[in-house]
C-alpha cells in the first residue's frame, strides 16, 4: 500500500508492505522493486516499512545482498540496525524503514510491545522544506521623476557602464 502526501509543493510516498513468510522472493522482489524506484524517482521524498520477513543481519543470504543492492542503487536507506524480532532461539532484523529523497532523520530506533512477538519501529524525520532565495528588485516611481537625477545616476549603474563602453567601442 501506497499513500500519497503533499505539503508545499512537497510530494512524499509512504508505503507500508508485508511480505509473509515463505513466500516466493522472486516475484514479491520484482513488485517490490518496481514500485519502490518508481516512487523514488516520482518524489521528494519516500518513507517505506513493513514485516518484509527477510532478516537484514545475515549478510550471506543471496536475498538480503539483493535488498540491500537495490537501496544502493536507488540512493534510499535502511534506519533499523537491530533485530525486531527476537525468539529463545533467534534474533532477526525483519522489519524495515526506508527512507529516501531529502528527509533528516531526528530519531529512529525500536520498542518493546505487548501486542507483538516483533519489535515496533518509530522514526521522527524533518521533511525539509527548500526556502526560494531571495530576490531584490529595485524600482523607480516616476511620480516624482527628476530628469537630471535619472541622468545623474546612469554613469552609477554597472549595466549602464558596461553598455556605455560598448557603445564607445563600436563607435570608434
Amino acid at each position: 500500500m501506497w499513500v500519497r502526501a503533499t505539503r508545499l509543493s512537497r510530494l512524499t510516498y509512504i508505503g507500508v508492505y508485508y511480505r509473509p513468510p515463505n513466500t516466493n522472493f522472486g516475484l514479491f522482489f520484482d513488485e517490490f522493486e518496481t514500485s519502490l524506484s518508481e516512487y523514488t524517482a516520482l518524489s521528494d521524498c519516500v518513507v517505506c516499512t513493513g514485516d518484509f520477513n527477510i532478516n537484514l543481519l545475515d549478510l550471506s543470504d543471496s536475498m538480503v545482498v539483493k535488498v540491500l543492492d537495490l537501496f544502493n542503487t536507488l540512493g534510499v536507506v535502511q534506519l533499523v540496525d537491530m533485530p525486531t524480532r527476537i525468539t529463545a532461539t533467534s534474533s532477526t532484523l525483519l522489519d524495515w524503514l526506508i527512507l529516501g529523497g531529502q528527509v533528516t532523520v531526528q530519531k529512529s530506533g525500536t520498542f518493546g510491545t505487548t501486542f507483538s512477538d516483533h519489535m515496533g519501529v518509530l522514526c521522527n524525520i524533518d521533511l525539509k522544506i527548500q526556502k526560494s532565495p531571495k530576490r531584490s528588485f529595485h524600482t523607480r516611481i516616476f511620480r516624482h521623476f527628476n530628469y537630471d537625477e535619472f541622468v545623474n545616476d546612469l554613469p552609477k549603474d554597472h549595466f549602464t557602464r558596461e553598455f556605455l563602453g560598448i557603445l564607445t567601442m563600436t563607435n570608434l
